[in-house]
Parts: structure tokens; sequence; C-alpha cells
């Protein structure tokens, strides 16, 4: 078990070492390069519709701005990482339509007001809830 601990010990400073390292070559620019890039993404969605169906769309490319470094520094991604992820896919509405379907359950187990948990203390009142437009009277 020791034996173990003392490894993790060891990778654990090594990384450390090896992010410190990384911070100071961005921070210092040392070697001497271009910090930051630009590299276009192109962008999908994936909208689940009725009956387990996926449609997909093409969205404008975004352009995403990343650090030459091996780890992610001053909010950018490192750009050897987002050079191989350059398609990003968006998934609308999948998780409502999509999985197989199956058993739900009985109506009990499947409400969100489950005996057990309390909503409201008894010494509170529910909030009057909101308007009925733009200038109009609150529900009464």
């Amino acid at each position: 078990m020791s034996r173990a601990l003392k490894v993790l010990k060891i990778v654990a400073v090594l990384l450390a070492v090896a992010y410190l390292g990384d911070y100071l070559s961005v921070r210092f620019r040392i070697p001497n390069r271009e910090l930051l890039t630009t590299v276009q993404i192109e962008v999908y969605y994936a909208v689940g519709l009725k009956g387990q169906k996926t449609e997909y769309m093409r969205a404008d490319p975004e352009t995403v701005t990343c650090v030459h470094s091996l780890f992610p520094q001053n909010g950018c991604l490192p750009c050897w990482y987002v050079t191989r992820h350059l398609t990003k896919w968006i998934e609308v509405g999948c998780a409502k339509w999509g999985g197989p379907p199956g058993p739900r359950g009985s109506p009990r187990t499947r409400s969100w007001l489950r005996p057990g948990i309390l909503l409201l203390r008894q010494d509170q009142k529910a909030d009057e809830g909101v308007g009925r437009g733009p200038g109009g009277p609150p529900h009464g």
C-alpha cells in the first residue's frame, strides 16, 4: 500500500512540475514563438425528433482561439487538442426523445413530487408566480 502511495505522490509532483513549466513557457514566451492561434471549427446540430429520429443541421463555423502549450492556459484550449477536434456537435432535444423504449415504472416512481421530500415548510407560503404579461395583473 505504501509503495502505491509513493508512486502516486511522484506522479502528482511530476504533473505539477510539467504544468508549472508549461505555464512559465506561455507566460514568458519561452521559446520566442506565436502564443495564440485561431482555428475554424465546423458546428452541427443533432435535433432529436419524435419516433427516435434525429435530424442533422449544419451551422455557421466558429472561430476558436487556442494556445501553443501542453495544458490549457489563459482560458484557451491547447492547439494540439483543438486541431484534432475540428467538429462540434450540439445535441438539441435528444434526451427528450432519444433512448430505447422501455418500462417507465409506476406513476409514483416517475413523479417529481415524492413522499418524504418537503417542498415548503409549514410556515412558508408559495410565491405569487409570474404576471399575465407585460403590464397585466398578476394571477389572483
